[in-house]
């Protein structure tokens, strides 16, 4: 199981308490990811209001491919006009790692990267 955690709270709109990463590779620090190896006694929950409905969206289906450089991505962010996620004009975060850390599961190498127009 991956977690992964970023610092996107300036692209939800919330400009005056959290500045943003900013365009390209993004410092140490703006990510992390998190490697569970042993899943097995996974817990779920879920956050629902006084009516029992859902807080949150459903689970989304994730699809990957191969890249053909020496980075793969671990996860992107695409804007969402529905959940108010806007990375720019027309943006995207992916969340990197070069092959060799990833086959030595080395997480704490992996990086941010925001592309946009």
């Amino acid at each position: 199981m991956l977690y992964f955690f970023a610092k996107i709270e300036y692209f939800f709109g919330d400009y005056k308490d959290y500045a943003s990463p900013g365009m390209g590779q993004w410092a140490d620090g703006c990510i992390r990811v998190i490697y569970a190896p042993n899943a097995d006694n996974l817990r779920t929950h879920s956050v629902v209001d006084e009516d029992g409905e859902p807080f949150g969206l459903p689970a989304e289906a994730l699809e990957f491919a191969a890249c053909p450089d020496r980075r793969r991505s671990l996860l992107q962010l695409d804007c969402d006009d529905d959940r108010n996620l806007q990375f720019y004009d027309c943006g995207m975060v992916n969340l990197l790692i070069g092959t060799d850390d990833l086959a030595h599961r080395r997480f704490d190498k992996a990086f941010g990267y925001l592309h946009s127009f």
